[in-house]
């Protein structure tokens, strides 16, 4: 009875693929129900039978039942009662199936098919010491420590959650061949699985794809060029069961080998169906090995030769190992080598994935030194998550800091991505227990989200605007993780994914693990060369994986989107040996000191200037050049030309702030402001102002000429020209970014810069969320009044300058500028 009803299962069932009933009582009479289970289902891959009281005529009716079936490629039967004769015919039809799977691999990896790539991003940010690493280690289920290294940078971790059992996160472990991290393979499987009609391949089929269009060439491969290994029929039997036919009962062992089905003059089957092309011209061939003590109808390890041909190259194989692996190859020297493995594993595996969601985690350091280089990595999707110290918000004299900190993170979270889920979520609940404390918590942060933060998941089964959690003792955890997998499935199911997409992104990852980068040109080659012709489709690709936070592909200069990073977590890395709190993370003062660097040390963090000799030393020599034009392009470094040595500003470390003596208001000088009150001033907007300004003007002819420019953390002095310094001063509070310029003879002129480099910086790292109002000074009164109302009524200096430059406005596109002031 429990074989009937099990057969009565699979016939409807789409998702068993393992099915172990193995020192059972299923007996012949279960067989028969199995078989007839078998011929409706289309999803089992492995059924085991061992020691189930199955004869010869429960095999007779596993063989019809696998005649019709074409999805199990894995028998295991008792030998004691069963014949060769029901092995072999086993044996064929299930290698009938495995080669059919094999063709349906290959089809659904050279189509355009699509599926829901069940991954998502997701970014914890916040203040330093908020709580962020350990709320992504207890999302992992990981135990909280004490004392744990503020994080440097960022760290990227790769997780996955089981969608349908509990819940849980787990770190992805290595995997540990490349086949196994393959995305495309997986993928592909998974549209496998799901197909509900036979998968019909774009033009240009299986072998036009793999060996060319030139059809002699495809005719030459069929006949000569394919070499099939020969599957093995391991039969372990008890040395004291009955003796077989042809088999020397006295030896320990014995062995039956099958030449495959498929005969190598019917090849084309393959190409045009499923059949098993003329299987009657197999042959057995009995040879003597040992005798295990179970019957396995699998194929014993065995190594795919090449076949070489008149100046070709291909192989097609068959291999079995101990992980069920199957390995599918082809290659051609005028084509693009396809190198994919197919294993029966892969379907359990694609299984799985489509009840798992793929995190990539990435926890940004919350030290402000971090801020402007976290802007380049800040994504349009994926979900957020704001963290903040509960008893930071809940003290009265600590609580605007802490909500001022919030508000920036808000802030910039809606400046690079409005749409994107995110949540607020309070560390240290259990330190905060008393209903006032908590209540003020409550009140301050809906202030602060008002209506302006629509993104923001509410904690609607608590009634609060964000999730209290508890790192040491775990409370709250199970709630977030459940709430913040939602947020990440919801964005992930509604995202069609090509195969062929992530074919792309394993030839650039898995063929290029030596090098940190790809050229965007070699990139598209690999695009071109797997089906993806288009530019648009390739760009789009890429930027997929940016959103993924796969790899790293910066669009907003031409130099720096013709490198793809396909190792984000070394550039991270990088950049913070350089952008990095001198106070929190030090380097081996020993070694500073070995490499003669002490004085390169301090200049850099006291000063922001950074001397090549030190960058070589914490880049090890490896790519310098190529960081160094990668920091200059995003804006993080200029050239710093006030030095005898060759050196570099970096304004993320500038320190402290400088207040204007009275010696630098000069009676003919003149103020403008950039007001964002009713935006946002982020704090990387003004260190590269700062940058952009000494990368100009201190790469003028008569540089020698001009003064070193004086710069703190808020303010920068820079001599423009020989007759015009001006001053530059980011008022954080009023949310303001001033300039004197102290000739007003040139002000129109300085204003028409600066306004370039703002546009410049909004458009291409700020996602052109930045908004601000231009006031400007009138000389005769004091007043500042607005850029529109000068024009209006004339005042000059302002008025008569900007009418002389409107025929020669500075109007710079972000790749000649930069190039102009970096290379």
């Amino acid at each position: 009875k429990g074989a009937m009803h099990l057969a009565n299962a699979l016939t409807s069932n789409k998702t068993l693929v393992i099915l172990n009933l193995a020192n059972t009582l299923v007996g012949d009479e279960g067989a028969k129900y199995l078989a007839s289970g078998l011929k409706l289902n289309q999803a089992l891959v492995r059924l085991s039978l061992n020691d189930s009281k199955v004869t010869n005529i429960g095999a007779r009716h596993l063989i019809e039942g696998l005649k019709v079936n074409r999805s199990l490629t894995k028998l295991f039967l008792g030998l004691k009662q069963i014949g060769i004769e029901e092995m072999r015919e086993c044996q064929k039809t299930l290698e009938r199936n495995k080669m059919a799977k094999q063709k349906r691999f290959l089809d659904t990896l050279n189509s355009d098919e699509k599926a829901p790539w069940n991954r998502s991003r997701v970014m914890f940010v916040g203040h330093g010491k908020a709580g962020k690493t350990a709320t992504v280690r207890s999302l992992l289920g990981q135990p909280f420590t004490e004392e744990w290294d503020s994080t440097i940078g960022a760290t990227l971790l790769e997780s996955k959650q089981n969608v349908i059992e509990d819940g849980n996160w787990s770190k992805v472990k290595q995997p540990k061949t490349k086949q196994q991290m393959r995305y495309s393979a997986r993928h592909a499987a998974l549209i496998m699985i799901n197909a509900s009609s036979k998968l019909k391949p774009v033009k240009g089929k299986l072998f036009a794809r793999l060996f060319g269009n030139n059809r002699s060439s495809r005719i030459r491969v069929r006949k000569t060029s394919i070499s099939f290994v020969e599957p093995i029929l391991k039969i372990n039997c008890n040395k004291n069961g009955p003796p077989v036919e042809g088999i020397d009962s006295q030896r320990d062992d014995f062995m039956i080998s099958f030449q495959d089905p498929y005969s190598r003059e019917d090849v084309n089957s393959y190409q045009g169906s499923e059949s098993s092309g003329n299987s009657d011209e197999s042959e057995v061939q009995l040879e003597i090995e040992n005798i295990p003590d179970v019957v396995k109808i699998e194929a014993e390890e065995e190594s795919c030769e090449s076949i070489k041909g008149e100046q070709e190259e291909y192989r097609i194989g068959i291999q079995e190992n101990g992980n069920d692996s199957t390995i599918v190859t082809a290659q051609n020297s005028g084509q693009h080598d396809i190198k994919q493995k197919f294993y029966e594993r892969l379907l359990v595996e694609a299984r799985h994935d489509s009840e798992t969601l793929n995190l990539s985690l990435w926890d940004f350091g919350g030290q402000e030194v971090f801020y402007s280089m976290h802007q380049l990595f800040l994504t349009k999707t994926g979900v957020y998550v704001l963290v903040f110290d509960v008893r930071e918000v809940s003290n009265e004299d600590r609580r605007q800091n802490a909500l001022q900190y919030l508000s920036f993170w808000l802030n910039s979270v809606r400046l690079h991505s409005s749409k994107s889920p995110l949540l607020l979520v309070g560390t240290c609940i259990n330190d905060v227990q008393d209903c006032e404390s908590l209540m003020a918590v409550e009140n301050s942060i809906v202030s602060l989200i008002g209506d302006n933060f629509a993104q923001v998941v509410m904690n609607s089964e608590e009634d609060l605007s964000f999730f209290p959690i508890d790192n040491k003792v775990g409370r709250g955890i199970g709630k977030l993780r459940s709430v913040l997998g939602a947020e990440a499935r919801k964005e992930s199911s509604s995202r069609q994914v090509p195969v062929r997409w992530l074919a792309l992104l394993d030839e650039m990852i898995f063929n290029n693990e030596k090098d940190h980068y790809i050229e965007l040109a070699d990139a598209k080659a690999i695009g071109t060369r797997i089906g993806i012709k288009q530019s648009t489709e390739q760009e789009a690709a890429l930027s997929l994986f940016h959103e993924f936070g796969l790899i790293c592909h910066l669009t907003m200069t031409e130099t720096l989107k013709n490198v793809v990073i396909i190792h984000p977590q070394w550039l991270l890395d990088s950049l913070s040996k350089v952008i990095r709190d001198s106070t929190l993370h030090k380097f081996n003062q020993n070694e500073i000191e070995r490499f003669g660097l002490t004085e390169d040390v301090q200049r850099t963090y006291e000063k922001a200037v950074v001397s090549r000799d030190f960058l070589e030393y914490i880049w090890e020599k490896d790519q310098v050049d190529f960081l160094i034009d990668v920091m200059k392009h995003t804006m993080l470094m200029s050239d710093w030309n006030f030095s005898n040595d060759r050196c570099y500003l970096v304004p993320s470390l500038l320190k402290d702030d400088i207040e204007l003596g009275k010696g630098d208001i000069r009676d003919d000088g003149i103020w403008c402001i950039f007001d964002f009150s009713e935006s946002f001033l982020p704090t990387g907007l003004f260190q590269r102002l700062i940058c952009l300004s000494v990368a100009q003007y201190g790469l003028r002819e008569n540089t020698t000429d001009l003064a070193e420019p004086v710069l703190s953390k808020n303010t920068g002095t820079i001599q423009y020209t020989d007759n015009v310094r001006v001053h530059l001063r980011r008022h954080e509070s009023d949310a303001c970014i001033s300039v004197y310029v102290d000739n007003k003879d040139h002000a129109a002129e300085t204003l028409s810069h600066i306004r370039s480099m703002m546009s410049i910086l909004n458009y291409h790292l700020m996602s052109g969320g930045l908004s601000w109002e231009i006031y400007l000074e009138d000389v005769e009164t004091g007043e500042m009044m607005s850029y529109d109302e000068i024009i209006r009524l004339k005042i000059d200096p302002w008025y008569i300058q900007i009418e002389n430059s409107k025929n020669n406005s500075i109007q710079v596109d972000m790749d000649s500028f930069l190039d102009s002031v970096i290379n």
